[in-house]
């Protein structure tokens, strides 16, 4: 009795320590469904000039932009390198973005595109379209994609009478469905198939541009991530994906309108092995290609290092994208625009930067001002501390009266990264110290379990094992659905250690029972009456 209330006693601290760890891995967040709108403004009435009755938030800078979104396009398979006198199987097949940088360089900029983790497909989609950040509970969406109930520029454009029209990846219908005007869906989980998706979506392309019934063009090809899936990166049909892709996109640029802007980019990128899921560098490094159907307006050396950056976040795209087409930033967002785009070169083009990058700011403090009320996440010295840099900074920006400061920009753009890495650090990075102490807290039981002789060395061994295969199933990405065989072995050798011993002894009690004479059989099930089998059996 004993023996038994120790067991129940150390499978409940096991399984409290568990969930301590889980606690640290798995990272939640709650959703703020509330949306944005053009009555609803972040903050106070913009300065006059700068939100006319017939926009919203803010004017808009083009009136229609085309996505071509390649699936794991990793940022160095963009990157052009003549240095390189042995190139690998992938580099140097797309030339496309050198020599648009070079013949248009004022229509053009190229840089590293960063997701945040965990890198599959559908959270870098909902981090796309939100501006949100995805936690790791997220991640067993990826297989069953629902609707997205939160704010996005997708319901931003539908509720503005703007109309969407989707090309490819079959997932948007999932978690979109009814957002679109018009939609030419394939199927996606086949990664055998390189080819179906990618030609699809390039046979309607071009003939959906020359359509005049459309203000945003998403175009999803999928051939890069299944090569990547099906082979690895050195695969020749990797080349060969990469190389199709350059040549189309040489073409759609030959039809992009000086009204309209073109972004061509990457959801996530991918490991050697072809995988994605996880946290690495290859993994969430993509690439952002952007192409103007008019130029940008001249940028000084000072204002460069504030509006140029070689790295951006994905869900900087979110607040860019919305505030080019003039309508609201959806809710959620965490992200900050890309400054330079909406610059013209035109008069008054550096005020309305200025507003355009209050309004950003306004609006993500009001989404952590609005969580911070929901949910005991957030220390309130930290939002009070935000509060009163947001307070300081538009009562500057009041009292300017729409004089151009890039100081004052700059530290907008600032308060926007402070709450974005304030969210991530409580949403997308792990708790280390919870998970050391869960572990520390599994590995001391598991040795009090073996002093005790309750359980085999095997146990002892295995049980630690537990937590670092969850930690193996991001690091090696097998998030994906593609099986890593190391993975998998980690996962199959805890559980045969584990059960090695009980499961051994109860084949060979078996076994014996097998061989054994009845007098042994009846023996070893506990039966008392052993002098009268014997006396039967000897008769």
């Amino acid at each position: 009795m004993k023996s038994v209330r120790v067991s129940l006693w150390f499978l409940w601290l096991l399984t409290f320590s568990l969930l301590l760890f889980l606690r640290g891995f798995l990272l939640t967040k709650k959703e703020v469904e509330k949306f944005s709108s053009c009555h609803d403004y972040p903050h106070t009435p913009p300065p006059s000039g700068n939100n006319p009755s017939s926009s919203c938030w803010s004017n808009p800078r083009y009136k229609r932009a085309v996505l071509l979104l390649v699936d794991a396009l990793r940022h160095d398979f963009t990157v052009f390198n003549d240095s390189v006198s042995q190139p690998e199987p992938w580099q140097n097949k797309m030339p496309v973005f050198r020599d648009l940088m070079s013949s248009f360089p004022n229509r053009t900029r190229h840089m590293e595109f960063i997701a945040d983790p965990p890198s599959a497909t559908f959270l870098r989609l909902k981090g796309l379209t939100t501006g949100g950040l995805p936690t790791f509970v997220d991640l067993g969406s990826n297989f069953g994609a629902s609707e997205i109930t939160e704010d996005s520029w997708v319901k931003q454009l539908s509720l503005n009478e703007k109309k969407l029209i989707l090309l490819g990846d079959d997932t948007w219908m999932n978690i979109y469905s009814q957002y679109f005007h018009r939609a030419f869906p394939y199927p996606s989980f086949d990664v055998w198939d390189l080819h179906t998706v990618d030609n699809g979506v390039w046979k309607h392309l071009l003939p959906q541009m020359k359509t005049p019934d459309w203000d945003v063009i998403v175009a999803h090809f999928l051939g890069v991530d299944h090569a990547g899936h099906r082979y690895h990166v050195k695969h020749p049909e990797l080349a060969d994906k990469l190389e199709q892709i350059n040549s189309w996109i040489e073409e759609v640029v030959m039809h992009v309108g000086e009204d309209t802007v073109l972004f061509m980019f990457g959801d996530h990128g991918m490991t050697s092995s072809g995988d994605h899921g996880g946290e690495t560098r290859d993994e969430v490094t993509s690439s952002l290609f952007i192409y103007s159907g008019s130029e940008f307006g001249e940028v000084s050396e000072e204002e460069r290092a504030v509006f140029e950056k070689e790295r951006v976040f994905q869900t900087d795209l979110v607040p860019t994208l919305t505030l080019l087409l003039g309508v609201p930033v959806p809710y959620s967002s965490l992200g900050s625009v890309i400054p330079f785009l909406f610059l013209t070169g035109t008069e008054g083009s550096r005020t309305h930067l200025q507003h355009v990058v209050n309004t950003n700011m306004n609006q993500v403090f009001r989404y952590i001002a609005t969580y911070s009320m929901l949910s005991s996440e957030f220390k309130k010295t930290d939002i009070a501390k935000i509060k009163a840099q947001v307070d300081e900074i538009n009562s500057k920006y009041n009292a300017s009266k729409s004089q151009y400061s890039l100081q004052l920009v700059s530290d907008m753009l600032r308060v926007i990264r402070v709450i974005r890495d304030l969210c991530s650090a409580h949403w997308a990075q792990f708790n280390l110290v919870l998970m050391g102490f869960a572990l520390f807290v599994m590995i001391m039981i598991s040795l009090g379990l073996f002093s005790n002789q309750l359980v085999s060395v095997h146990w002892w061994v295995a049980a630690p094992i537990i937590p670092l295969v969850i930690i193996s199933y991001d690091k090696l990405s097998l998030w994906t659905g593609v099986t890593n065989p190391i993975t998998v072995l980690i996962t199959l050798s805890s559980v045969v250690l584990t059960l090695y011993r009980p499961v051994r002894s109860r084949l060979l009690t078996a076994l014996q029972r097998r061989q054994a004479s009845p007098l042994i059989n009846f023996s070893i099930r506990g039966i008392d009456k052993v002098s009268e089998v014997s006396t039967r059996y000897q008769r």
